[in-house]
């Protein structure tokens, strides 16, 4: 009865509850460095006239004096509200650009080329002319750190790259401006949806059941199974035949299969399922028992290696091994193993290759010469499932 819910569910319904898209939100930051966010590319700013910047001076007081009629590091405080990206989130920038790593976020920060760029140079005489740049600089705020003819800037000038000072009419130097990390956040942010409550919503709509709760979450159910309690807790599901169903984690990597050979064996859930409902103990072991469901669609019975439960006796579940022979057109069904616990038949048929699940002495290959369609069979009656 449980044994054929749960495999039903690997059957039929896994594959669309992995295939949900999950609603997760989105970071607004594309840079984040000790509270401080960068959101938005990264520019080189427009400069502002010497009159304009003495009123920008009053206002904020990371400008300082004002000296020169393009002033490109005025400019870049005006265009971030006086918020520019300080040294520690400058600096990661800088390295990302340097080391050219995440190219997707160099992308969004519009730096994926600026290394070297073709930039605005003033000349000794005033006039300004295309000169490359082989260097990457970044305005930065800091009060009071150079004189006011000169602003602060983060760029290789040091070996690794650091903080310096140029002209405020220099027009090579990017601006980036920066917001709180609490500002980022989006304010009607929704709450993220699991793989778990996905699966627990899907049993609701496919299966006959008498109650549910979706917010239990894994940790609750892991710390029930922890301390033998968890006839205490809320099961996820409770079906009509009166099974009760606990979903123990999310879609992840189980550490009992983490060695599994397919790759898609090391990842599912686990499920823990009371069955006999409310007559029980709700005792793991006893009459709860965990099953493996995975991401390959396959379903295992968990066992207890101390004492005989679960996947490794017969007593809670017996199976034979089958295959089909043909002779003509005659088809028969013949054993290769009859009266085995799910464990045993699982691993030497190379259901799941695992040595965390199997022991290490299993060669996986009962059925290797078996041309015909090699599987498991669970024996009727079921004894306790």
């Amino acid at each position: 009865m449980g044994y054929s819910l749960i495999k039903d569910m690997s059957a039929n319904i896994l594959q669309e509850v992995l295939s949900t898209p999950l609603d997760e939100p989105e970071s607004q930051c594309l840079v984040e460095s000790f509270g401080e966010c960068i959101q938005e590319p990264a520019f080189i700013p427009t400069p502002v006239s010497k009159s304009e910047c003495e009123e920008l001076a009053e206002v904020y007081d990371i400008i300082g004096g004002c000296y020169y009629e393009q002033d490109y590091y005025a400019g870049a405080v005006k265009a971030c509200n006086g918020s520019l990206a300080k040294m520690m989130v400058t600096g990661k920038v800088f390295s990302m650009v340097e080391k050219g790593t995440d190219i997707e976020t160099l992308e969004k920060l519009n730096l994926l080329n600026a290394s070297k760029y073709v930039a605005l140079c003033m000349s000794g005489s005033g006039e300004y002319y295309d000169c490359p740049m082989d260097y990457t600089a970044f305005w930065i705020s800091l009060v009071n750190s150079v004189d006011s003819k000169r602003g602060p800037i983060y760029t290789d000038s040091t070996a690794s790259g650091g903080d310096a000072s140029s002209q405020r009419n220099n027009a090579t130097a990017y601006a980036l401006c920066m917001v709180s990390t609490d500002d980022s956040e989006p304010e009607d942010e929704e709450i993220m949806d699991t793989y778990n409550e996905v699966l627990c919503n899907k049993i609701k709509t496919d299966y006959n059941i008498s109650s549910s709760d979706c917010s239990v979450t894994p940790d609750n159910v892991k710390n029930k199974v922890a301390s033998d309690t968890l006839n205490t807790l809320t099961p996820n599901i409770v079906f009509v035949n009166g099974l009760k169903l606990y979903i123990g984690t999310d879609y992840e990597e189980l550490p009992e299969l983490s060695d599994a050979e397919e790759e898609k064996d090391r990842k599912g859930f686990k499920i823990y399922l009371d069955v006999n409902g409310e007559s029980g103990k709700g005792k793991l072991w006893e009459d709860v028992y965990p099953f493996y469901l995975l991401g390959s669609g396959k379903m295992l019975l968990a066992y207890n290696e101390e004492t005989p439960s679960g996947g490794n006796t017969k007593e809670n579940l017996s199976v034979n091994v089958i295959y089909d022979s043909y002779s003509g057109e005659k088809r028969e069904v013949k054993l290769l193993m009859t009266d085995a616990n799910f464990r045993s038949a699982a691993c030497a048929i190379g259901y799941i290759k695992s040595e965390k699940y199997c022991g290490d002495k299993v060669q996986y290959d009962l059925c290797k010469d078996m041309a015909k369609d090699c599987r498991m069979m669970v024996k009727e009656p079921l004894k306790i499932f």
